[in-house]
């Protein structure tokens, strides 16, 4: 489902992730808390912690999904996950657009299987927020997770540095058609 808000400094669209396609391990599951009543578990295979030095490369069993987003102009956008974690530390994800080598959210602590909203690049969870130039058009993104049975939820791409999404991330979107 695309969905769109014009705000005072830009756009945000969310993506339901369990239209992508899961790869490796992962699956389609249900949960009455996920935003659409389903979501992606990344499956039994995490990745480890990856060496952020070089680009990662999965090995095939590892669950990753892969979901087609649309950049109706040109800009950078605040890439937002909602996602659940297994534990409470050291939880990555790894974010890829186009193929090009992942960045790293998360990383920090998060409630154990909590519906959670991210956004942070560093360890500590405090850092820089994530973000990526798209150039209008049609794009992959890419989602792999350090640790086993990672959930993600949803996605939400932003131009607006001030939107952040709570909930199902509605207070950023407005419904403006099916994708």
């Amino acid at each position: 489902e695309l969905r769109s808000q014009a705000s005072q400094s830009g756009k945000s669209y969310g993506y339901e992730v369990e239209n992508g396609n899961p790869i490796g391990g992962a699956s389609k599951k249900s949960d009455r808390f996920a935003s659409a009543g389903n979501y992606i578990d990344l499956g039994p295979n995490g990745t480890g912690i990856l060496d952020t030095n070089e680009c990662a490369q999965y090995a095939s069993d590892v669950g990753r999904l892969a979901l087609a987003v649309q950049a109706p102009y040109s800009a950078t956008y605040y890439i937002w996950i909602k996602a659940s974690m297994p534990d409470e530390a050291m939880n990555s994800l790894y974010i890829s657009l186009d193929g090009i080598c992942p960045t790293v959210s998360g990383g920090s602590s998060y409630i154990r299987n909590t519906w959670t909203w991210i956004n942070t690049k560093n360890i500590s969870g405090m850092g820089n927020r994530v973000t990526m130039y798209m150039t209008s058009g049609s794009h992959v993104l890419s989602l792999a997770a350090s640790k086993s049975f990672t959930k993600i939820d949803k996605v939400i791409l932003s131009t607006d540095p001030q939107c952040t999404p709570f909930l199902n991330g509605d207070n950023c979107l407005q419904t403006i058609g099916v994708k």
